[in-house]
């Protein structure tokens, strides 16, 4: 297994020999659900557990940098809402919400760019 990304903060994505990720640590003490790291193992995609929050719409989809500072956070398209899977596809971050969509997003910048209902 060989370490991708790494953040200060103590989460730490690794992949082993058929390409699969798995990750270990916590986000602001929340356990992670899927963590997608970049090439270049600078940056890294969490999913949160949407589990972990009370509210009624749990902003759970991010992506950090090495010091573990959030460089976005995707914008829920409803409330209540949560993202429940992120995936990521040659066209961007592929993320379902609990609502029913599909929305992809660009993994750089967070921005949305096409959302489809699939329930």
């Amino acid at each position: 297994m060989n370490v991708v990304f790494s953040s200060l903060q103590g989460v730490v994505v690794l992949r082993d020999a058929d390409g699969v990720y798995s990750w270990s640590g916590q986000f602001n003490g929340v356990d992670i659900k899927r963590a997608v790291p970049s090439d270049d193992g600078k940056h890294c995609v969490l999913l949160l557990d949407p589990d972990a929050s009370k509210c009624s719409a749990f902003e759970n989809l991010l992506r950090i940098d090495r010091k573990g500072a959030p460089l976005w956070t995707a914008k829920l398209p409803t409330s209540p809402d949560v993202f429940l899977d992120v995936i990521s596809t040659p066209e961007g971050l592929l993320a379902t919400t609990w609502s029913g969509l599909r929305i992809l997003f660009d993994q750089d910048t967070g921005a949305e760019l096409k959302r489809t209902f699939v329930k």
